[in-house]
């Protein structure tokens, strides 16, 4: 699994131009923008390796964001899990929320 991190531009905001780069306040980590469209999500059910969560394919409009260039490293995820105000008193992340929760 991947992870990146993620910054939302508001709409208010006059948006840059599509990857352009800057660098990110927390960590330094190189960030590249991704501009505001619509895009298809999810997979046709004749794709080969289609998984039933990839069902079914729609239009979906984002904002523009921010996004690390690379995957979080390591040290990077360390840097600021240790920062997190949301750490449990056994050191381990507090659950806010898992993926399959937020439909419900």
């Amino acid at each position: 699994m991947q992870l990146s991190a993620v910054s939302f531009c508001g709409a208010a905001a006059k948006a840059p131009k599509p990857g352009k780069l800057r660098a990110s306040g927390s960590d330094g980590a190189e960030m590249v923008y991704v501009p505001a469209g619509w895009f298809l999500q999810g997979s046709k059910p004749d794709e080969e390796s289609v998984e039933w969560d990839e069902l079914t394919q729609r239009k979906v409009y984002l904002d523009g964001f921010w996004i690390d260039k690379t995957e979080v490293t390591n040290q990077q995820y360390q840097k600021v899990g240790t920062a997190n105000p949301r750490r449990s008193a056994a050191g381990g992340f507090a659950r806010t929320a898992l993926w399959s929760d937020v439909d419900k």
